[in-house]
């Protein structure tokens, strides 16, 4: 048997050298505050794991993603030793990703929990002049503390909105009161799930049918590309036409999913090639 390289996609040495490749998967294995469903720590395992067993080429974009961005690398996790935590571990991410993004590469974090966003973001706003900051998620995120922890998965977007105050959430459905008042005061783009199921956002295009994101991947025989992620996250990504500097996947417990490793190149993938 021919097993493949433990990289994302199990990409070879000629497609997967940080030297030539135009976007790098930044892993990130941080778990400290998880509340509910611990595990985040081994989600970027987890997800390169299932990356092997995929299908390059992507008949939406009429390619093998990797080829259009000369090549996928896998860094090597950010080790968060036992006292890297709250600030310091967001430090250690900002400055991670901060290196490659001075190398012009484009970044891909892959986590652990919530809180491995704010360094991500905290990076890309120091190298991106107007970058917008936009979370697809159930909860709102904009506690300013939790659980006597400012640094907390569920105060994430409150510490990047001090530093960046363009941020866009889509799919919330889950928030307190605290939270439900400081986006009315502050005017925050928040489009609410029950707004999206409801046809609240609607603009005369077809919208998409709630059970679009409840079908479940069947991971049989070769990981497929659906699932809740990708029937949503793609097709709103050519609707906003955006211009994607970078994206990362949070809080995932190591389950198998293969279409959350599908979406890792499914979006640079779209940046490059369209």
């Amino acid at each position: 048997m021919i097993h493949a390289p433990v990289n994302f996609l199990g990409l070879p040495d000629e497609w997967s050298g940080l030297e030539r490749s135009r976007v790098v998967i930044l892993p990130l294995p941080y778990e400290h505050t998880t509340s509910y469903g611990k595990g985040t720590v081994r989600g970027p395992e987890e997800i390169l794991k299932a990356s092997r067993y995929l299908e390059l080429y992507d008949e939406e974009l009429d390619s093998e993603a990797y080829r259009s961005t000369n090549g996928i690398a896998t860094c090597p996790s950010i080790n968060f030793g036992p006292d890297c935590v709250d600030s310091e571990a967001v430090e250690a991410i900002r400055a991670g990703v901060s290196a490659l993004i001075g190398q012009g590469k484009f970044v891909v974090c892959i986590g652990g929990e919530h809180t491995v966003a704010v360094g991500a973001a905290q990076a890309h706003t120091q190298f991106f002049d107007d970058l917008t900051v936009l979370q697809l998620d159930a909860h709102s995120d904009l506690r300013q503390e939790y659980e006597e922890n400012p640094y907390s998965h569920a105060t994430v977007m409150a510490r990047i909105y001090d530093f960046n105050r363009n941020i866009v959430q889509v799919g919330i459905r889950s928030q307190s009161a605290e939270e439900a008042t400081f986006i009315k005061d502050n005017s925050i783009n928040t489009i609410y799930d029950a707004g999206i199921r409801l046809g609240r956002y609607d603009r005369g295009k077809k919208r998409f049918s709630p059970q679009d994101c409840r079908k479940p991947a069947d991971s049989r025989f070769r990981c497929k590309r659906t699932g809740p992620c990708s029937n949503i996250i793609s097709p709103a990504i050519h609707r906003l036409k955006v211009d994607l500097q970078t994206h990362r996947l949070c809080l995932f417990a190591p389950v198998r999913r293969p279409e959350l490793s599908w979406l890792i190149v499914r979006m640079p993938g779209l940046c490059f090639t369209s």
